[in-house]
């Protein structure tokens, strides 16, 4: 009996304490179970910038998306968001929809790399609350740019900058460190940069591209690691070194393999150019100064290249070097001398099968890569590329609507799958023109293209000769074919 007498007032404190719980939480909510904010009367704010944040989110289309959070300002009727896309501040572009009412505190808009945003959130009034909306918007910057390891001002010469700032040793395998220039910057180069065993990526703007003006036989100069160039543009009319990007001649053993008792580097994260124009180019671009070298990929993206070379040295000088996957992508390469004497591209004395396929990358393909290019007057009588041992099963080329004016002796498809049908092929509307007739021998070679997708017409180019290259031709045209800039908008 005195158990049960005890046990009774426990029970009933407990069902006060439960009544009391549910009608705290009910009293927090309107009959339609949305938050009811004790804020009324009130002017209200802007959510803090500092509070906001943005985290990638994978899409339906395996890429991704960009969710934007910010925290809750209570007494709110909503809140007005934009997404700008302010890679030229000057003339933002709104992603999504511009000033939309979300009824929440998240959104989720469409994410590009290498892309700088601004987020506008505004808090908007209640009027059942008596709230009055923000009169102004928190405004914050979100980048999905890598972040910048050092800023180089305009005005620099980047030799006397990297001999006082030497890069530091970051491991080959390290993530890239990022040199970034200023929007419309100027700038010098007198001496070599050297790049060291670092993994780096030197940035301009991708809008405001900055120039940089490389005098004597200044070159960037690598150890053996990823160099990548993006946004910036060279005049090298006064360049006059073998080779603007070059291979350091002393290898440093301590990060080689050894295959057959030689020493090679292997460079296995990205190298490339991306968004670049270079003038007045006389020599080699790359040269490997005849070591060993083996890079995974070199890509040119959205390029220009112009040769007016003297020399006899190759676009690609590789003696003793390889790049396992070279792309050209969207991009225009053109020599104004027409008496060139060199083979374009040149992989000498290079079994990529049994360097790169064996030792290095087991089981991947070599492969030459280009799409969506335009090609005036390179290596005129030449030819395209040329290399010992290019020649096997385990290599492919892929040539898509590309445009190729008076180049490579219209053997261009011959040379690049080196007389041999081992090398696998992929042919789409590309364009063989020479000396104002269709190059024919690009289509009835043994190793020509046999697709039939071909276009036989005349690209008409407007005026290359001074580096205009837009299409006139109608086939060309319609299949959207040669590097896209010199094609009209759609």
């Amino acid at each position: 009996m005195n158990t049960k007498k005890k046990i009774r007032p426990i029970i009933g404190i407990l069902c006060f304490l439960m009544a009391l719980f549910v009608t705290s939480c009910v009293d927090g909510y309107k009959d339609d179970n949305t938050f009811s904010s004790d804020v009324r009367n009130t002017q209200l704010i802007s959510p803090d910038g500092s509070k906001v944040t943005t985290v990638a989110v994978a899409n339906i289309t395996g890429g991704q998306d960009l969710k934007i959070t910010w925290p809750v300002v209570y007494g709110a009727g909503g809140y007005q968001f934009t997404l700008y896309n302010v890679d030229d501040p000057d003339n933002p572009v709104v992603v999504g929809i511009e000033n939309e009412i979300i009824d929440g505190c998240s959104v989720t808009r469409e994410r590009a790399d290498d892309t700088r945003y601004k987020i506008v959130i505004k808090t908007l009034g209640n009027t059942e609350l008596n709230n009055t909306g923000a009169t102004e918007a928190t405004e914050t910057e979100y980048t999905t740019l890598i972040p910048v390891y050092a800023s180089i001002p305009s005005g620099t010469d980047l030799g006397v900058y990297f001999t006082n700032n030497p890069v530091q040793p970051q491991g080959r395998d390290a993530t890239e460190i990022v040199y970034e220039l200023e929007a419309n910057g100027e700038y010098t180069m007198g001496s070599d940069v050297g790049l060291k065993s670092t993994n780096i990526t030197l940035r301009g703007d991708k809008v405001y591209h900055p120039k940089i003006k490389v005098t004597g036989n200044a070159s960037f100069i690598s150890d053996g690691a990823g160099f990548k160039i993006r946004w910036t543009d060279f005049d090298l009319n006064d360049y006059s070194g073998v080779g603007f990007i070059q291979y350091n001649t002393t290898i440093n053993e301590e990060n080689a393999i050894y295959y057959n008792g030689n020493p090679w580097i292997v460079v296995g994260v990205s190298s490339g150019m991306e968004s670049c124009k270079v003038t007045n180019l006389k020599t080699s671009l790359i040269n490997d100064r005849g070591q060993r070298y083996a890079l995974k990929n070199f890509t040119f993206n959205d390029c220009i290249v112009e040769q007016h070379a003297t020399s006899s040295n190759p676009f690609i000088n590789f003696t003793g070097a390889l790049i396992k996957e070279l792309s050209m992508i969207n991009s225009t390469f053109y020599n104004n001398n027409k008496s060139y004497g060199s083979n374009w591209i040149v992989y000498a004395n290079v079994r990529v099968v049994q360097v790169a396929d064996r030792v290095i990358w087991a089981n991947e393909k070599g492969s030459i890569n280009i799409q969506n290019c335009t090609f005036w007057q390179i290596a005129y009588s030449r030819q395209f590329f040329n290399s010992n041992g290019w020649a096997q099963t385990t290599n492919s080329v892929n040539v898509q609507r590309s445009i190729f004016v008076d180049t490579a002796n219209k053997e261009v498809l011959r040379r690049i799958r080196m007389s041999s049908n081992n090398v696998a092929a992929t042919f789409i509307q590309n364009t063989y023109w020479y000396d104002g007739v269709l190059a024919e021998n690009e289509i009835t070679h043994n190793q020509g293209d046999k697709s039939g997708t071909h276009i036989e017409s005349d690209p008409k180019l407007a005026d290359p000769a001074n580096g205009n290259f837009t299409v006139g031709g109608a086939a060309q045209i319609s299949d959207r074919t040669g590097d896209p800039r010199w094609l009209p908008a759609q």
